[in-house]
């Protein structure tokens, strides 16, 4: 019965939000947000994913100024979210690009879980130089052993917002259904 739904409808609808109302999403609304975002899939279910989460104006404000992708509507956001996945839980060498993977997967289902509330969400991206993330680090608390993923914004929607526009490329382009397989050596 939990699937008897449009996904398809829902995934359509879902776009990146730059515009929101001056309404920070309330604590509660942030803790069922993120309980729903921990039932993603995860490597061995070691859930190492971390969410720092931010709802005070003038908090969000400051540490938007160490995201550079943000400058045309930093002054709408109400709401950050900063996803870190903790590599200290990654035990071998093989592992070094999981913690990517499981706070990708958690980024995701994050995004997913603020659009199921009626709300909107735009990934900002985390592609700063070094001095840029120690600086974050230190005025957040984040720990060295934590890999910072991305930023977040969310908040609630206008009445009338615009969205941009991402045509998806022909399905061929991306999925390649029963490919031959290589000849062995």
């Amino acid at each position: 019965a939990a699937t008897a739904f449009d996904y398809r409808a829902f995934l359509l609808n879902r776009h990146s939000v730059r515009q929101y109302t001056d309404e920070p999403l309330d604590d509660a609304t942030i803790e069922r947000i993120v309980r729903n975002s921990q039932e993603c899939s995860n490597v061995c279910n070691r859930q190492t994913v971390k969410v720092y989460a931010f709802n005070d104006f003038d908090t969000v404000q400051e540490l938007l100024t160490y995201q550079a992708g943000n400058a045309g509507f930093r002054q709408e956001i109400r709401t950050l979210f900063i996803v870190t996945a903790n590599m200290a839980e990654m035990n071998l060498i093989k592992e070094r690009y999981q913690g990517w993977i499981d706070g990708g997967i958690f980024a995701q289902t994050l995004a997913l879980s603020i659009h199921a509330e009626g709300l909107g969400a735009c990934f900002l991206n985390w592609s700063v130089e070094k001095e840029t993330d120690i600086a974050l680090r230190e005025r957040v608390g984040i720990p060295d052993n934590e890999l910072v993923i991305t930023f977040m914004s969310a908040g609630h929607l206008k009445d009338h917002f615009k969205v941009p526009v991402s045509p998806r490329k022909p399905l061929d382009l991306v999925l390649s259904l029963n490919p031959s397989l290589a000849t062995e050596r």
